[in-house]
C-alpha cells in the first residue's frame, strides 16, 4: 500500500509539472502576440498620424474635390479607433476583424483621393514640387511596408499560439483554462 501511494504522488507531481509547463508555454505565446501586437500598434499610430499629415498638405489641392479628404479623415479615424479597441485585446477575433475592415475602408479612401489628386496633371505638376507631399507620400509608402513586415510578425505569434493550444496534450489545459484561438490578420495588404 505504502508503494501504491507513492507511485500515485509521484504521478501527482508529474501532472501537476506538466500542467505548468504548458501553462507557461502559453502565457509566453501570449506575451509573444502581445509584444507583436506592440510593433503593428506602432506602425499603425504612425500611418493614422501621417494620413492626418497627408490630408493637411493636400487641402490646397483638393479644393473641387473636399469630400474626399473628408472620407479620408473619417476613415483613418474609423481605424484609430478599432486600433484603440484591439490595443485593449490584442487577441480578439472581433476587434482584429473591426480593424481589418476600417483599414480597409481607409486604403480604399486614401487610394481613391491620391488618384484623384494625381489625375489632374497641372496639379500634378504642382505636386511633383510640393516637397511636404513627397515626402508624405514617401513616408506613408515605407509605413505601408513596416506595417506589412509588422502585421507579419503579429500573424506568425498568432499561427504559433493557435497551434499550440490545438496540440494534445496542450489542448486539454487550453479548454479546461478556456484559451481561445487568436485572430489573425487576414485582409489584403494595406500599405500605401
Amino acid at each position: 500500500m505504502h508503494e501504491f501511494v507513492i507511485v500515485l504522488v509521484c504521478l501527482a507531481a508529474v501532472l501537476i509539472f506538466w500542467s505548468v509547463g504548458v501553462h507557461n508555454r502559453l502565457i509566453r505565446l501570449r506575451n509573444a502576440i502581445s509584444m507583436a501586437h506592440g510593433l503593428l500598434d506602432t506602425q499603425l499610430k504612425r500611418r493614422y498620424a501621417l494620413v492626418a499629415q497627408w490630408v493637411t498638405a493636400s487641402q490646397g489641392y483638393f479644393s473641387d474635390a473636399a469630400a474626399l479628404l473628408e472620407s479620408t479623415t473619417a476613415a483613418s479615424i474609423q481605424a484609430s479607433t478599432a486600433a484603440d479597441a484591439l490595443r485593449g485585446a490584442p487577441a480578439s477575433a472581433a476587434a482584429m476583424r473591426a480593424l481589418a475592415l476600417a483599414e480597409l475602408v481607409l486604403k480604399d479612401a486614401l487610394s481613391a483621393a491620391q488618384e484623384r489628386l494625381n489625375a489632374d496633371t497641372l496639379q500634378a505638376a504642382y505636386l511633383a514640387v510640393d516637397q511636404s507631399l513627397r515626402d508624405c507620400g514617401a513616408d506613408l509608402a515605407a509605413t505601408g511596408m513596416a506595417l506589412d513586415f509588422a502585421r507579419d510578425a503579429y500573424n506568425q505569434a498568432v499561427e504559433s499560439y493557435n497551434a499550440a493550444i490545438t496540440q494534445f496534450p496542450a489542448s486539454v489545459l487550453a479548454k479546461i483554462t478556456g484559451r481561445k484561438h487568436a485572430a489573425v490578420w487576414i485582409s489584403a495588404s494595406t500599405s500605401n
